[in-house]
């Protein structure tokens, strides 16, 4: 009987002392677990799926002109930014990297801004767009108006581009066009006493046409008054 109670208790040693070989090899794989799920990427090396800022690049204003400078705008890029500007394939080097002056380019050329953030690429092109001609003012080129007596402007205007500029004249008496007068004199027979005289100038160039320069309104006076 003593024998038998031995052999019990041997093999219930035998199973308890598996049981904790089983219990201490199972340890590791959790700790294994627990560092793969706190595990994080670099920064800067996401896919961009993970819910951060999406990398964009634009070129500022559009259209681009010789008015203003080109500017490019970055969003979303979190790491050093490198800025190469060409235009018409000759690489430019301006003093701040995000801007480039108007100096470097004229109308129709082509500007191409290459934008590198970390290991992802924008190039971004435009062609420079022509500057319509704008009028600063308007001049009598005799300043005293006389009834029966032509009358002559001389619009004084600046094209940014350098174009050859040209005007086109629209001519009123008491609020009625003259369609037959499209120059830069008024006909002496349209200044009479007490009739108002209306003047807009457009300016244009070779390409489309400026803002209208409003020439304004006046009556003619009665000189002996």
């Amino acid at each position: 009987m003593r024998s038998v109670q031995l052999g019990i208790f041997l093999s219930l040693l035998i199973l308890c002392s598996g049981c904790d070989r089983q219990q201490t090899a199972s340890a590791p794989q959790g700790a294994d677990a627990t560092v793969k799920k706190t595990r994080r990427l670099p920064a800067g090396t996401g896919s961009g799926n993970e819910g951060g800022p999406t990398f964009t690049a634009t070129l500022l204003p559009q259209p681009v002109t010789v008015t203003r400078p080109a500017i490019v705008n970055i969003m979303g890029c979190g790491t050093d930014v490198d800025v190469e500007w060409l235009v018409d394939n000759r690489e430019k080097s301006p003093t701040t990297p995000f801007r480039l002056n108007p100096d470097n380019f004229r109308v129709n050329s082509v500007i191409e801004a290459r934008i590198q953030c970390g290991d992802k690429q924008k190039i971004l092109k435009t062609t420079v767009k022509n500057s319509p001609p704008r009028i600063s003012r308007v001049m009598f080129k005799n300043p005293r108006v006389r009834p029966g007596e032509p009358i002559t402007v001389i619009p004084q205007a600046h094209d940014p581009d350098g174009d050859m500029i040209s005007f086109d004249y629209r001519w009123t008496v008491n609020g009625e066009e003259l369609f037959d007068v499209n120059g830069a004199t008024l006909p002496g027979r349209y200044v009479k006493i007490g009739n108002e005289i209306g003047l807009d100038v457009t300016p244009r160039d070779d390409t489309e046409a400026g803002p209208v320069f409003p020439g304004g309104r006046f009556i003619i006076p009665d000189p002996n008054d």
